[in-house]
This record gives structure tokens, C-alpha cells and sequence, in this order.
């Protein structure tokens, strides 16, 4: 390739047994500067960590063995966590890329999983600039470890090996820290719970009091949203909003928050009239738990649930309304219609004498009566008392 008449051999990895060093010698037989144009790795960095690799502009670093360890280079993660990597290949050749990470640090790089990324059938090209991801493994060993990246001009698809040798290419080998994933956890946010909200009614997003706030709809799982949520209030019921906060890269478990929407039932309102003035007006709302009541009428407000109005007069006739308020959510008024029937009056007797004897025209008329009332009229007839009870129409003829 490009002139580079050589025969390629390759060799299976040596695994070294766990305190063994890494491979490092015979990666190369002809290095990394191929005839001053140079078969390199230009630039490798990592981000997502507490610590991350930035290593540009490298070229060939070492023209002997075609390796270097940056040993004052590393990234810190945990177990878990998202490692974002990039690299670009020389401005020279198409090279095959591979990188790898010793998860479990027993020296070698050919376990399960270990192998991070490849390049695979496609060689990368001149100068171009390759982006990636990798998750950390949960079984990652705690501490500090090693992350390889080689690559290689006349590798074989699928052939780059960590410790093979190549004939042109460059390998590079950074530290790489896995630290305990935050033992002890920080404290959950702290927050304010219940919430309660009128159906209907305005809401405003939630707050906790913490750094780093991620919003979950469950206690556990799901996925976290840094943006504070609304509550609906458009139906009435309860639900529960869970909230976390991160410090130094460190997740705290979640604290919830009830949010209720109250819809507050209305009452039925009632008066024990019609009542006469001069007695007493009882006012009746029905009870719904945890309410407190508001009656207004002519002249009148309460608080009470069941409120009474001694010495009723007609002015206080008219229409009564409740309100129940439960955790400052407020029901439709509803009324009750009281009456105060008037006393009944006599307004005056008039007589007329019979025309005769033993005539029986004569009479007694009383005026002055009030509709819809009723009268009890008593009289001596003969010396004998008489009495019926007499309604409409007045005027009364006896």
C-alpha cells in the first residue's frame, strides 16, 4: 500500500498473567514514521469523566518502538458511566484503528468486552477525525487500569490484535481510573410535599432545593429530565413527582413530592323555615370532610357549618349560599331560600244586628285578615264557646 513493498507478519498476543507488565515491545517492525511521512495516531482525547485524556498533535512520538504510555494523562469514571472518545488518523495514510480498556486489570487487553472499539472492514482515512462511545462495565475492577489505542496501515479487516506485531502503525497506552462509585451517596433534595391545587386551577413547575435536579415519574428507573415539571390540574386525584440531585458526579437517590388536585364537593344547603319572626332560623349545609363552611344571606356571613339566626324578622327572608373550602380549593356556591311568614293580624269587627226576632241575620265580619294565614275565631253562642278554624278568603262573616 502506497509503495510499501513489505511482507506482513503477525503474531498471537501474548496474555500476561495478572502483575505481569503490559506488552509493549515487538508491536512494530518498521514504526510509525515511514520514510518521514509517519503512520500515526494525530490526536486522541476522551470526555465524560471527572478527568479526561486530551492528547493532540502527537505525531509520531517514539521513532524507535512506535509506543508510548502517557502515564501523566488520565480519565476517572465509575462504574457504569458513558466514556466519550475521539481520534484522528495522520494526514498520510489510511490506517485500521482499534482500542481497548483492561476492565478487570489482569495485564492484558483479551478478555470479554475489552475491546471497546474497532474500525473493523473499513480503514480510517487520511486526517479524518473519528467520535465514539463505550459504557464502563458494572464488574469493572475498582482502580487504575489501562487504555490502549493502536492502529495499523496493513492490517487485515479484523485482524489488529493489542500486543500483535504490525508493520506500520503507532500504539498508545493511557491510564484509566474507575473510582468507587460515591460511597456514601449525597442527601436527596430537599423538598416540600404535599402540594395541593384546585381542579382547574393554575400550577406552577415543582422545586426542590439541591444541585444538578433530575425529574423522574417513578422512585426507580426510568429516565431523568433536567427540566421542572408542571403538575396537570385538569383532573382531580394525586400524583407522586420524584426528584434527585448529583453532586462531585454523584447521584442521590430520589425524594418525592404528592401533588394533589382537589375538586371540592359542594354541599347541600337547607333552612328549617318557613319560620315565624320572632323565632329561630336554622341554616343546614351537609358535611364534606376537611371543609370549612361560608354562609352569606341578607345581612348575614358565617363560618359556621350549621348556623342559627334567633329572632327572625321578615327582612332576613331571601336567599342563603354555602361555600365549603377544602385545602383552599372552593366548591360552587349552593342556596337555600328562606321565608318568614308574616303574623297574623285582625284589623277590626264590624257587627250588623239581625232585622228581627228569630231572625238569623245578623252577623260578625272581621277585616283586615292575611292571606294564607290561619285563624282560630272563638265565640260564646248561647252562652256555649264555639270555635273553628277558618282560611281564605277574608274577610270572615260570622
Amino acid at each position: 500500500m502506497w509503495g510499501k513493498l513489505l511482507i506482513i507478519a503477525f503474531l498471537l498476543a501474548n496474555k500476561h498473567a495478572s502483575g505481569q507488565p503490559y506488552c509493549t515491545t515487538g508491536l512494530y517492525t518498521s514504526g510509525c514514521n515511514y520514510f518521514g511521512a509517519g503512520d500515526y495516531i494525530a490526536s486522541f482525547s476522551t470526555t465524560g469523566g471527572s478527568t479526561n485524556i486530551t492528547n493532540n498533535n502527537t505525531n509520531c512520538s517514539n521513532l524507535t518502538t512506535a509506543y508510548t504510555f502517557y502515564s501523566g494523562m488520565t480519565h476517572t469514571t465509575i462504574q457504569g458511566a458513558s466514556v466519550g472518545f475521539s481520534f484522528t488518523n495522520n494526514p498520510n495514510f489510511t490506517e485500521a484503528y482499534n482500542i481497548w480498556v483492561d476492565w478487570n486489570q489482569n495485564h492484558d487487553f483479551t478478555d470479554p468486552g475489552e475491546q471497546v472499539y474497532t474500525s473493523g472492514a473499513t480503514q480510517i482515512q487520511p486526517s479524518a477525525t473519528v467520535t465514539g462511545t463505550f459504557v464502563v462495565p458494572l464488574t469493572a475492577t475498582i482502580g487504575t487500569t489501562r487504555l490502549r489505542i493502536r492502529c495499523s496501515d496493513f492490517a487485515a479487516p479484523g485482524t489488529l490484535t493489542p500486543c500483535g506485531s504490525e508493520s506500520f502503525g503507532e500504539a498508545e497506552d493511557y491510564n484509566f481510573v474507575i473510582i468507587n462509585p460515591c460511597t456514601p451517596l449525597p442527601p436527596p433534595p430537599a423538598v416540600t410535599s404535599p402540594i395541593n391545587y384546585c381542579l382547574g386551577g393554575p400550577a406552577t413547575p415543582l422545586t426542590a432545593a439541591g444541585s444538578n435536579l433530575l425529574w423522574y415519574t417513578t422512585a426507580i428507573g426510568g429516565v431523568g429530565t433536567t427540566v421542572s415539571p408542571t403538575p396537570s390540574t385538569s383532573t382531580a386525584g394525586t400524583t407522586k413527582y420524584y426528584v434527585s440531585q448529583t453532586v462531585n458526579g454523584c447521584q442521590s437517590l430520589r425524594d418525592s413530592i404528592t401533588v394533589n388536585v382537589i375538586a371540592a364537593a359542594s354541599p347541600t344547603a337547607s333552612n328549617n323555615g318557613p319560620v315565624c319572626p320572632g323565632t329561630t332560623l336554622q341554616l343546614s349545609a351537609t358535611a364534606v370532610p376537611g371543609a370549612t363552611y361560608s354562609w352569606t344571606g341578607p345581612n348575614f356571613t358565617s363560618s359556621s357549618q350549621n348556623p342559627t339566626i334567633p329572632n327572625i324578622q321578615q327582612v332576613n327572608g331571601g336567599i342563603y349560599s354555602v361555600v365549603a373550602t377544602v385545602s383552599g380549593c372552593a366548591s360552587p356556591p349552593v342556596s337555600t331560600t328562606v321565608v318568614v311568614s308574616p303574623s297574623p293580624v285582625i284589623g277590626n269587627v264590624t257587627a250588623t244586628n239581625p232585622s228581627g226576632c228569630s231572625v238569623s241575620d245578623g252577623a260578625f265580619t272581621i277585616h283586615g285578615l292575611n292571606p294564607g294565614s290561619v285563624y282560630l275565631i272563638s265565640y260564646l253562642q248561647t252562652g256555649v264557646p264555639q270555635g273553628r278554624l277558618r282560611k281564605l278568603p277574608p274577610p270572615v262573616v260570622l
